[in-house]
């Protein structure tokens, strides 16, 4: 609605699009999470030394005697970095949606012309040697800091889009955080 009162003409964002979205939160959204969530639940029963730190951690921040609460997150950085893990380790959606370039643009030396379709490889990047020591291997330590205690995102970390970043991202990684808990 406010997209048609702003009438700009330069905008991408129609009806369609916004029909495209709801759409793609109802099927791709949900297939996602769920997904994911049978990752995190693999995860966690086959890399013992990883839940046992999940479970400390949560001991730790949460306790024995209440139920974790959504502002426990900040406080769970393994957890957070867990589940990055899970999601690098076993790209949900490899292989990106299309998209088109609006612009003449060059990707490593490659000349990309306005208008072309194009299509990321997630999976690829997530298991490129280059950017991940060990990438087939699960590791949620690379997503913490030298301290341990704060998460740090590297810049070939593409969960679920490449191009215009997928809107619901952060409201997904803190659901697959708290699947945790």
């Amino acid at each position: 609605m406010e997209v048609r009162q702003k009438k700009d003409a330069n905008t991408t964002f129609t009806d369609d699009v916004l029909l495209g979205c709801i759409s793609d939160i109802f099927g791709a959204g949900s297939e996602t999470v769920r997904t994911s969530i049978g990752w995190i639940m693999y995860a966690m029963a086959g890399f013992l030394d990883v839940q046992e730190k999940v479970q400390k951690e949560i001991l730790e921040v949460v306790g024995p005697d209440r139920n974790p609460e959504y502002q426990d997150q900040k406080s769970l950085p393994f957890c957070h970095a867990v589940m990055l893990e899970v999601i690098r380790w076993r790209t949900v959606v490899p292989l990106n949606l299309l998209r088109y370039t609006l612009a003449d643009t060059n990707v490593a030396g490659f000349d990309i012309p306005a208008g072309t379709i194009v299509m990321g490889n997630l999976w690829a990047v997530h298991h490129d040697p280059r950017h991940w020591k060990d990438p087939d291997n699960f590791k949620p330590e690379r997503f913490l800091g030298p301290d341990g205690k704060s998460v740090v995102k590297s810049p070939h970390y593409m969960p679920f889009s490449v191009g215009k970043p997928c809107q619901f991202y952060r409201i997904d990684c803190k659901h697959f955080t708290l699947c945790l808990l």
